[in-house]
């Protein structure tokens, strides 16, 4: 029983909330220049302290912007010293709380005032309180619990918010079920958390009593199990009945069923068209016949809602499975609490169907569940990390509410939580049977298994592939959205990726203190199972102990050879850069008298992990039939270990020995350049052509499959994507934007631009989009296809900009794409610098951009061993292959722009072999009717301005 303390509760408490303002975030360098605090007892404020402070330098703009402070009012205040005694008299001994309170505590000490009191963190007890909270930062805490926040990052206003956060989650703490709490406590005993104090004194409040011991788990499987109910599976009827086009018609037309539940609705050609061809092709693959249909749908045509009608209306009447492919989460959602809804609403006015009967859900990969075996297994370990503690905690008090499991409903908050969720996620699990029958990814594809509509993404249509079908139910239609990313998603899905990272991780696990080997021993020890078990499983972790190490020795023998071999490869190109290029293993490179060392150090490392490989079913022999819950637990997880070390071993083995002809094979260095020390070495496959492995895999699966994006064509054809993803036979189908591109867009071509690889075109492309975003007064994004120069232009025009009152925020800068993409909505002086995700999947509608910058046709470099490997499959790899994929990737960037129907927008494309090049006419002609428009770079700030006023 754990040793819980008698005190007052902490809701009775005296509470200090501290927050602090700096200069910046390094201790060492910076500054506070405000205290605040607040000391209260429950919802009763009862005193507070403020003072500015002098740090004796310079605000920078950004400290003044961001807090509100003036150089003139630091300088006319106090330095630290002066006010330490009154500081440290406010707080007295009174337990004191802030949001992420080592900040703070690290300045006041570092200032001279320490402080060892006890602590508190708003930042962790929100983590763990509040799982599914989109962000942890103070202001968007207070806005979700409803708390006025009105002066951020002022020191009085946030240590009076603090405590106000602080007090609500305290009495969502006090609410919790004894055993939880308990969980919480003990766990936070054992990590370290800064939760320790309020937790153990909530405790000290409850009945002992009820709290059952030590071995609770922390959450009710009962309960759980309770909530994943099963429907039952489908009973599909034989003879299908086909669509009725009236039904579509009547539900797309002006006066129809969707109109009445889609505010706004518009019937639009494209949308019906698309409908009915959808509707005829399902039709079509009634009986033995195979039907395929490709539709691009532009902007604006409503695809989804296009094929979903259809295909629902066929599943309801027949019982048949669709199952939807998406590339993106965010089409998923928008799927499911978009598009659902209003399909639902439309069908219920027709007599024929009965949509309640409708039953659908989303289907994600191993990853995104938890393992509730791997939940107990993380919460039986001694010391666990601060971070496993934390979302150890998390979890428990999800798993008071969720239905699925999945992760989606989480907010991980860091990188750290996101390898720890790894370990607690069903991957890797596949022999698991749940606890009590309690299992959220089995739940998960019984609910799939018992749907008519099942929405996925690429990525696990291809593990489908990969476990023979048993990942997916059996489907009668297949729909593949977003079908312009499917051949890198099985390019991705088919491959592997190895480092010595990669093989050290899985060595650790097998001898890691915390690990199934070592857990399993201390496990017979415990419960006194037989001598002869203890004995063998004793030797075998002595006996493992010897290949391990030798497996790491050989590992980075084994990679210190290929870098040798890639960096003879590299000094022998004519690179004059600083950047680590990928490097193809070619069959050249194969028969140099270095790769033999390769053979030699493989042949060390295959026997070692073989030995291993050996011992881990040893292991397996002992553990069985132990009639022990925990002990079966521990087997499942040797036997992941061994499945984990048999496919390490192949992979090493087909990049090294056994390649195979239709498999694309390459060396990476994700060091940051050439100089660095640390060598990042990583080895790297992936198949040539995934056409073949599609259509036999894939395709051949049902009788009907659609495929459907916004791009798929390229000058007006569908041949480039069918034949890169092997869905020949086709019927095709081309349908343009309802939106007028003519009367609401430009495209401007400068003509003056210099050739990309010319010395000045760097310069040139600066000049012509800070010229170009003071014309639209922000507004404004800017696409490029490299860091290098999307990160010479922000340092370039930044200040030139911000002397207009123009922000610019840069991708890998100033933060994350959701972040950088939420401050250019909130400010409209602003300018987007954004490279590879911001050519897609961003939505700005409305008058947020106006202006788009494509700096560059986004060519793939020439030196990926992807590219290079399938370049060498055509006869002219630029006109048939480099030029497409090309097309594809410029028309995405454009569709940036033009979002609804009311639009307007200047896009300029600064690469002026688009007008130079023969090849350039393919790329306007595939681009949406936009009026073209050939100007120099001092005659377009005049354009932009003109078109947008």
């Amino acid at each position: 029983m754990l040793n819980i303390d008698k005190r007052i509760s902490p809701l009775k408490e005296t509470w200090v909330a501290i927050d602090t303002e700096t200069t910046g975030l390094s201790e060492d360098k910076d500054s506070i220049i405000e205290v605040g605090c607040v000391k209260f007892i429950g919802d009763q404020h009862l005193e507070t302290y403020k003072s500015l402070v002098n740090p004796l330098s310079i605000l920078s703009d950004f400290t003044t912007s961001f807090t509100g402070i003036t150089q003139n009012e630091v300088n006319s205040a106090p330095v630290f010293e002066d006010i330490i005694d009154d500081l440290h008299e406010f707080i007295g001994d009174a337990p004191v709380v802030g949001h992420n309170i080592q900040f703070d505590l690290g300045f006041l000490n570092k200032s001279g005032l320490k402080i060892d009191n006890s602590v508190s963190d708003t930042w962790d007890m929100a983590y763990v309180l509040l799982p599914g909270i989109s962000s942890y930062s103070l202001s968007n805490i207070a806005k979700d619990l409803g708390i006025t926040h009105d002066k951020a990052h002022r020191a009085l206003e946030d240590a009076a918010v603090t405590a106000h956060v602080f007090n609500y989650l305290l009495k969502s703490a006090d609410k919790l079920e004894d055993d939880i709490l308990f969980e919480l406590s003990r766990t936070a005993t054992q990590c370290g958390s800064r939760l320790t104090y309020v937790l153990s004194g909530l405790m000290a409040t409850r009945n002992k009593s009820r709290i059952k011991s030590q071995q609770v788990i922390g959450f009710d499987v009962e309960k759980i199990r309770a909530r994943l109910t099963k429907e039952p599976s489908i009973k599909k009827i034989e003879r299908a009945t086909p669509i009725d086009l009236k039904l579509i018609e009547s539900a797309l037309s002006a006066k129809g069923s969707l109109s009445s539940s889609m505010l706004r609705f518009e019937e639009r050609p494209e949308q019906m068209t698309m409908a009915k061809a959808i509707a005829e092709t399902i039709n079509s693959g009634i009986g033995e016949d195979q039907t395929r249909l490709i539709v691009e749908a532009g902007t604006g045509v409503g695809k989804s809602l296009a094929y979903l009608l259809p295909s629902i209306i066929y599943a309801l009447k027949n019982n048949k499975r669709i199952v939807v492919s998406t590339n993106t989460i965010n089409l998923q959602e928008q799927l499911l609490t978009k598009d659902m809804p209003l399909v639902i609403e439309a069908l219920k006015d027709i007599d024929s169907i009965d949509v309640e009967k409708l039953r659908f859900t989303q289907l994600k990969g191993r990853d995104n569940y938890l393992c509730l075996n791997k939940l107990i297994r993380m919460r039986l370990t001694d010391k666990p990390t601060w971070t496993e503690g934390r979302l150890i905690s998390k979890v428990f008090v999800w798993l008071r509410q969720t239905r699925t499991g999945d992760k989606s409903e989480l907010n991980l908050g860091s990188r750290g939580a996101s390898a720890v969720w790894s370990r607690l996620s069903a991957q890797g699990s596949a022999l698991c049977k749940g606890i009590s029958g309690a299992c959220f990814l089995r739940s998960a594809r019984d609910k799939a298994s018992s749907s008519h509509l099942v929405i996925t993404n690429h990525s696990l249509l291809m593990a489908d592939i990969a476990s023979d079908g048993s990942v997916l139910p059996d489907y009668d239609i297949l729909i593949i959205d977003e079908a312009h990313h499917l051949e890198d998603a099985a390019t991705r899905q088919l491959g592997f990726e190895l480092n010595g990272n990669n093989i050290n991780d899985h060595l650790t696990q097998i001898m890691a203190e915390k690990g199934a080997l070592r857990t399993g021993l201390k496990l017979f020890k415990e419960n006194k199972l037989s001598l002869s078990r203890i004995q063998t499983l004793e030797k075998i972790l002595s006996d493992i102990s010897e290949f391990v190490p030798k497996a790491r020795e050989y590992t980075a023998s084994l990679l210190a050879s290929i870098e040798k071999v890639g960096s003879g490869v590299q000094n022998a190109s004519s690179y004059n850069t600083n950047i680590i290029p990928d490097i193809r293993i070619t069959a050249g490179i194969r028969s140099q008298p270095g790769w033999s060392e390769i053979e030699i150090d493989w042949q060390k490392i295959d026997l070692a992990l073989g030995k291993v490989g050996d011992l881990l079913n040893e292991a397996v022999a002992a553990l069985d039939d132990t009639k022990h819950d925990a002990c079966d637990r521990v087997l499942e997880e040797v036997i992941d270990l061994i499945q984990s070390n048999q496919e390490l071993r192949g992979h090493l083995e087909e990049f090294v020995i056994h390649p195979s002809k239709d498999g694309v094979y390459w060396v990476s260095n994700s060091s940051s350049n050439r100089s660095s020390r640390e060598r990042n070495i990583s080895i790297q496959s992936a198949p040539l052509y995934v056409g073949d492995v599609l259509s036999e895999s894939v395709y051949s699966k049902t009788s009907t499959v659609i495929m459907t994006s916004a791009t798929l064509a390229t000058g007006n054809n569908f041949e480039y994507v069918t034949e890169r993803t092997g869905f020949q036979d086709s019927t095709e189908l081309l349908l343009g934007s309802p939106f007028d591109y003519a009367a609401n867009s430009v495209l401007c071509v400068p003509e003056d631009m210099p050739e990309p690889n010319l010395p000045n075109y760097q310069d040139a492309i600066n000049k012509a989009i800070a010229s170009s975003v003071i014309a639209s007064e922000g507004k404004a994004m800017a696409l490029f296809t490299s860091y290098s120069s999307l990160n010479k232009t922000y340092k370039d025009i930044k200040d030139t900009l911000k002397s207009h009152d123009i922000q610019v925020l840069a991708q890998g800068i100033d933060g994350n794409p959701n972040k950088i993409v939420s401050l250019f909505q909130k400010n409209p002086r602003s300018l987007l610098l954004g490279t590879s995700s911001f050519w897609e999947g961003v939505d700005l509608p409305g008058e947020s951009l106006q202006l788009l910058l494509l700096t560059r046709l986004p060519f793939n470099v020439p030196t990926d061993p992807i590219f290079a490997a399938r370049s060498d499959w055509f006869q002219e790899p630029f006109k048939e292959y480099a030029v497409p994929q090309a097309v594809i990737r410029l028309r995405q960037g454009f569709g940036r722009l033009i979002r609804t129907e009311t639009d307007r927008g200047v896009a300029a494309v600064l690469d002026k072999r688009i007008l130079s090049k023969g090849y350039g006419k393919v790329f306007l002609e595939s681009m949406p009717p936009a009026r073209v428009v050939k100007t120099t770079t001092l005659e377009m700030p005049k354009l932009i301005e003109q078109f947008l006023s």
